[in-house]
């Protein structure tokens, strides 16, 4: 038998470090989240221990025999989504830190920040946080005195070695400006209408066009570099003079006149009218600065209109797909509009 070549021995020697380098590389500096395909629902996701993130679960995997440690200062950058190369500015936005998976954000944090420097980098330096962690984060509006929409996110720290003392989120967080809505009524609908402020008159007898009252009214976002979150408009009957027969009103339009950046669903809103149902003006769940018009809002009575009597209904826009919803940080946003209209026979 011949001499075995050394080769072969020098090969596979090269081969296992080579081996150990991929193994240590995948656990030591920052190591790649290994995409999990089983997990395609976020809560399952989040209930193996795993992270959402762009629509896909994520897990930070675990080297045998790691043992993270605690950091001193960890960084994370918020930024404006809608001019993604500036910041907001000084103590404008927090950011507190929950364990990964939060839901509820009422209850205990983990860390929590003052306020964000003029860079938009938010210092967490409360030594609770660790290496090889994942977790998740709120950012909420600050005390700078622009109002922001909060935010749920989540990120990982990598499993950096023992003489780090500090990391930096290389992952922008992108955050709204809260816009204002901008709401009018207008007396050009129809001539049996006489608008004042937040009221509106209609006079049922006068009007003969179908049976129906009709008005116009205004609506946007007076903000600018802002945008209004799920804006909404809710149609319901006045608590304190309600309509004396509501459920007598035949049906309920609502429609785009002039503008862009907004909508309403087609047909009979009825419905929506007898139960106070949130009703939503956007396709994706935004409302920007550029955007709005006029509006038209049909209530039409059956033939005779006596039926339905006298009383008012009130017509809310509001953000947060509800009147007077809170945000993820208990806090309502946007202040709602209303218009008061009021049915009576001697306008």
């Amino acid at each position: 038998m011949g001499k075995e070549t050394p080769y072969v021995k020098i090969g596979a020697v090269v081969f296992v470090f080579a081996l150990a380098a991929v193994m240590i590389g995948n656990y030591v500096g920052v190591p790649k989240a290994i995409p999990l395909t089983a997990y395609d629902d976020q809560q399952a996701c989040i209930s193996a221990g795993g992270t959402w993130e762009n629509g896909a679960c994520q897990i930070l995997p675990q080297p045998p025999g790691y043992v993270p440690f605690t950091l001193a200062n960890i960084y994370l950058n918020v930024m404006n989504a809608l001019d993604k190369d500036a910041t907001f500015g000084a103590d404008d936005a927090k950011v507190r830190i929950y364990t990964q998976g939060a839901f509820d954000f009422t209850g205990p944090y983990l860390d929590s920040d003052g306020n964000a420097a003029t860079t938009g980098q938010i210092d967490l330096s409360g030594d609770r946080m660790k290496t090889g962690t994942c977790y998740t984060s709120l950012t909420y509006q600050g005390d700078g005195g622009t109002n922001l929409y909060a935010l749920k996110d989540d990120f990982c720290v990598p499993q950096l070695t023992g003489d780090k003392t500090m990391w930096s989120s290389d992952k922008n967080i992108y955050i709204y400006q809260e816009g204002a809505f901008s709401e009018s009524a207008l007396d050009s609908a129809t001539d049996a209408f006489d608008e004042s402020g937040d009221a509106v008159l209609l006079n049922k007898t006068a009007e003969t066009v179908q049976g129906c009252l009709k008005w116009d009214f205004t609506v946007g976002n007076s903000v600018s570099g802002s945008h209004l979150k799920d804006p909404v408009l809710i149609l319901e009957d006045s608590s304190s003079s309600p309509l004396t027969d509501l459920n007598d009103i035949e049906s309920v339009y609502l429609s785009v006149k002039t503008g862009t950046g907004f909508a309403f669903p087609d047909g009979n809103l009825q419905t929506e009218f007898l139960s106070a149902t949130p009703i939503h003006m956007t396709t994706d769940g935004s409302l920007g600065s550029a955007d709005g018009g006029v509006g038209t809002l049909t209530v039409c009575l059956p033939a005779a209109e006596s039926d339905v009597g006298t009383g008012s209904f009130l017509m809310h826009f509001d953000d947060l797909g509800d009147y007077r919803n809170r945000d993820l940080d208990n806090d309502v946003r946007a202040a709602a509009e209303t218009t008061t209209f009021t049915i009576d026979d001697t306008v």
